[in-house]
């Protein structure tokens, strides 16, 4: 995503959700190019998953508190 080929990281990110299903920067990279697109639901989904493997991370919360700040605007 960083180097402005999101399609590209969407694919590596759901390979690696495949290989490591709680892995948790892969959700949090496929939360972020959804929240990119305006696709609310499906970033939120993502941030629960990660959530539920790592209840603890602060920046898990973070980014699921403005998707849903986000949902609101």
């Amino acid at each position: 995503a960083d180097t402005g080929d999101p399609v590209g990281a969407r694919d590596e990110w759901e390979m690696t959700l495949r290989l490591a299903p709680a892995h948790v920067g892969a959700r949090l990279g496929l939360a972020f190019l959804a929240y990119q697109a305006g696709a609310w639901d499906e970033a939120e989904a993502h941030l629960r998953a990660a959530r539920a493997h790592a209840p603890e991370d602060a920046g898990v919360a973070t980014a699921l508190a403005h998707v849903r700040a986000a949902r609101r605007a």
